[in-house]
């Protein structure tokens, strides 16, 4: 006890006989500690983010893209999604429904819009009735885009509530008119709010009928589209992805053993990877800073 309390003593006699070295050491040590919570804490919030997101989309919902691979693309090479494969989906596949095809006629990057004076940037999708759905958007005013609006190729437009307090329209802006691209569209609705993600709104971009946006990109333009739908029994989503995939490496003309030209992903299996990437990024960040806790 008596060298436990010596050693006590000598200890506190060491820190007060050096005190700006103490106080040196104690502020790298609050610092590093500091350091690592901040960096897990945001890591974890986005991760909470994104996985709230990918729930959003409904645990029985299905996305199929195309992929190229990196070795492809540096051949110049890009494999697409076509609308024969959307047909191919909705003959031959049962026990889903909601499919709809999706793609961006002005490009994946986005077209300026313009309301009077203001103007915005944003990204323009072209859908089908069935989109509402298989990707959970619904219209807060007015109403989402329907099949008589394919049909007739009528030039209306659903946005988002970020574009509309961008151009800074009204609550209700229904009826009202916006250039995109050099043509008018007139709003029949705007979306529900979902907010952010890494610093990016979710609600920035304009929705339009599938075959508006078919006239928009041109005849000549080679559709790359993603088809999203729903499986009538969350059982069977396994079953009916396995059976998604079968059917598009048939179309595709794929042999054994060669890989895959798309993806088909549920909203869980997106939401996995993306765990998984975070959780690689928390250990190296967490290695990072901690190296700082240790100096």
């Amino acid at each position: 006890m008596f060298s436990l309390v010596e050693s006590f003593r000598s200890a506190l006699q060491s820190i007060f006989a050096h005190g700006f070295r103490s106080f040196l050491t104690s502020l790298g040590i609050i610092i590093g500690v500091a350091s690592v919570i901040a960096v897990v804490s945001i890591v974890q919030g986005f991760s909470a983010s994104i996985s709230s997101e990918f729930k959003g989309l409904g645990s029985n919902s299905l996305t199929v893209k195309a992929y190229t691979s990196f070795e492809e693309a540096l051949q110049g090479k890009e494999n697409v999604l076509s609308l024969g494969d959307y047909e191919r989906i909705v003959a031959h596949i049962d026990d889903i429904s909601n499919v709809s095809p999706t793609f961006a006629p002005f490009g994946n990057f986005g077209t300026t819009v313009r309301s009077g004076s203001q103007t915005a940037f944003t990204q323009v999708l072209a859908v089908t009735e069935a989109y509402m759905e298989s990707s959970q958007v619904f219209p807060q005013t007015g109403r989402f885009i329907r099949a008589s609006d394919d049909d007739s190729r009528r030039k209306v437009c659903v946005i988002g509530s970020k574009v509309r307090e961008t151009l800074r329209l009204p609550a209700d802006p229904v009826g009202q008119f916006l250039e995109i691209g050099g043509e008018w569209f007139k709003i029949i609705g705007v979306t529900e709010e979902k907010g952010e993600a890494f610093g990016f709104s979710k609600d920035d971009y304009i929705l339009i009928p599938f075959s508006v946006g078919q006239i928009v990109a041109g005849t000549g333009t080679r559709l790359n589209i993603a088809i999203s739908f729903t499986v009538d029994d969350i059982e069977q989503i396994d079953a009916v992805q396995g059976r998604v995939t079968s059917l598009l490496r048939q179309a595709h003309r794929l042999k054994p053993g060669q890989r895959n030209d798309f993806k088909v992903q549920t909203s869980q299996q997106l939401s996995d990877a993306f765990e998984k990437v975070v959780g690689m990024t928390t250990l190296v960040l967490g290695g990072i800073v901690g190296i700082s806790l240790l100096v």
